[in-house]
């Protein structure tokens, strides 16, 4: 069905010609389900079906010319269809394009003379072509420019070049848009352009983790030496115990004897000493002095660094019994 509706008809023009070929052919077709095969193929031929059929090929169909006596007002509106679409055309052309196309016959002629006159031949249209992909190579942010204006001359260009049916795809189009931008909109360098690319090798997270299993080992080692070394304050217990059936004697928690050495002097002095005063102590007990005296049993020193003077050492005498 035809729709009479002539009104909001784009203007022509050289400039925007582009645009003008996409909201025309959006009117056109909005005019009738058939004008593009008007745009493309010509005037509608009105056609019925041939009853003779050829013997050799009986069950193909044919189609002959009808007759104008035997057209309906279906068909009449059909074959209207290629005037309708001319005066679409005529009423947004301007006097001198008009005169450039006015001896064109057909609405197909008419739309494809427009089209050479503002695209021109093949051999032009591959020149625009190569001319605004030179721009888009060399699109860049002007100074003072806002986003919005980048972006509304970037689509500019893309436009131009779908117009022409040359489509780029979405990576160009977002790689152009981000180089497109100043050094203060780059948070870094291109992978492409690092210096120092980062290669993957072989075997390089186990070293990692090796490194760090070392690294918690020598942590655990130095935490444990530190508490031996507060624990180094060495004292001697000793506890005499008697009994009817045994003679021998343990350390015990309420004698306690912490001894400090300076020097291997003084630890000497100090080892004899302990050994006398025991020895008295055994006498005053009544033990035998023969079994049970301290300098026939075995004295173990240990020394070990201390913690407030370098010089000074930590003794620990532990006496083990005579068996």
């Amino acid at each position: 069905m035809v729709n009479n509706m002539d009104h909001g008809l784009p203007k022509f023009s050289l400039l925007g010609y582009d645009d003008w070929k996409i909201m025309m052919e959006a009117h056109l077709y909005a005019l009738h389900d058939c004008m593009w095969m008007v745009l493309e193929d010509g005037p509608l031929k009105i056609q019925m079906e041939n009853l003779e059929r050829n013997p050799a090929n009986p069950d193909v169909v044919q189609y002959i010319p009808k007759p104008k006596e035997k057209w309906d007002d279906r068909d009449c509106k059909k074959h209207n269809l290629d005037n309708v679409a001319k005066a679409a055309i005529f009423k947004t052309l301007d006097p001198i394009t008009f005169s450039k196309i006015k001896h064109l016959k057909t609405a197909m002629e008419i739309w494809q003379g427009l089209g050479k006159l503002c695209e021109g031949s093949e051999d032009l249209r591959k020149h625009k072509i190569e001319v605004i992909l030179e721009k888009f190579k060399s699109f860049k942010m002007l100074p003072g420019e806002s986003f919005g204006m980048l972006d509304e001359r970037f689509h500019k260009i893309l436009n131009d070049l779908a117009s022409l049916n040359h489509v780029l795809s979405p990576k160009e189009k977002n790689v152009r848009l981000l180089r497109s931008l100043p050094t203060e909109w780059k948070p870094g360098h291109w992978k492409s352009a690092c210096p120092y690319p980062k290669v993957k090798k072989y075997g390089e997270r186990e070293r990692n983790e090796k490194k760090k299993k070392a690294m918690v080992a020598a942590e655990s080692d130095e935490s444990s030496s530190s508490s031996s070394d507060e624990e180094a304050l060495v004292c001697m217990e000793r506890r005499t115990e008697k009994s009817n059936h045994e003679n021998r004697w343990t350390m015990s928690e309420d004698d306690t004897l912490c001894l400090m050495a300076k020097d291997d002097v003084d630890q000497e002095n100090l080892i004899e000493e302990f050994v006398e005063s025991k020895n008295n102590q055994f006498e005053r007990n009544g033990d035998d002095i023969s079994d049970s005296t301290v300098n026939k049993r075995k004295i173990e020193v240990e020394h070990c660094d201390g913690d407030r003077d370098e010089s000074s050492k930590k003794m620990k005498i532990v006496i083990i019994e005579k068996n």
